[in-house]
């Protein structure tokens, strides 16, 4: 028999529940990899799949394509990512503060239908080279990484990129997310759709490059040793070893 190890990033949805309900797929998966623990759990609490098969480990990052460059400060706060994201909450903590926001989003948004008259700039971008990517990364005073509240790692391309590039960030709090920060440590957290909580959090920050710089070199060490591209291999390959 042929082993079959899959990465599972939202087992929870609907339709793949349904798949494992009725066509018992927990039968034919030799190994589960999650990248949280939320979805490791209810991969064993509601689908069924023994723990010995059921393993989180951490999502990955390129942290050597991602590490701390030295840029000017372009004086903005970045938010990069299109997946559960609740932009209408960040555009609501930015309005009336005169920050300037750029969101990079992987496919078309629009602020059309939020009140952003109060903001002095909002910039959208799409499907820029991962280059000008790093370079924005590098000039963010802050990064916003705001998620509506799953039980999956959304955000954690996002929130590891910064990390990566040694970038203070600010991130929701939510059940996907909470392996990948050391609160307060490696990452600051608000809670989900508290427009006040998240504004009250940039502004403390803004001006404070002591916090900036802790945060950001927390970050970064938290990558180097726990959280990358080259461990996590190790790891999937660990598992397929023992599988095999």
């Amino acid at each position: 028999k042929t082993p079959h190890i899959v990465i599972g990033h939202k087992l929870s949805s609907g339709v793949k529940t349904r798949l494992f309900k009725w066509w018992h797929l927990q039968n034919t998966f030799s190994q589960v990899i999650c990248v949280c623990q939320a979805q490791a759990d209810y991969a064993v609490n509601h689908l069924g799949i023994l723990a010995s098969r059921v393993h989180f480990i951490y999502d990955k990052v390129d942290h050597h394509f991602f590490q701390p460059i030295a840029a000017d400060d372009g004086g903005y706060v970045l938010s990069v990512g299109q997946e559960q994201r609740d932009y209408a909450t960040l555009l609501q903590a930015i309005s009336g503060t005169n920050l300037e926001l750029i969101v990079v989003a992987s496919s078309p948004w629009s602020t059309s239908q939020l009140d952003v008259t109060d903001m002095r700039k909002v910039q959208v971008l799409s499907h820029i080279p991962y280059t000008q990517l790093r370079d924005l990364y590098a000039r963010a005073r802050l990064v916003v990484v705001p998620l509506h509240n799953v039980d999956y790692a959304a955000g954690v391309n996002g929130l590891l990129e910064a990390m990566a590039m040694g970038r203070p960030t600010i991130v929701t709090r939510t059940a996907g997310i909470t392996d990948y920060v050391e609160e307060n440590q490696s990452a600051v957290y608000t809670p989900p759709g508290d427009a006040a909580a998240l504004r009250e959090c940039i502004l403390a920050l803004w001006d404070d490059a002591p916090e900036q710089q802790r945060l950001g070199q927390n970050a970064r060490q938290m990558v180097e040793h726990r959280i990358n591209m080259d461990i996590y291999v190790q790891n999937i390959k660990h598992i397929a070893d023992r599988t095999a």
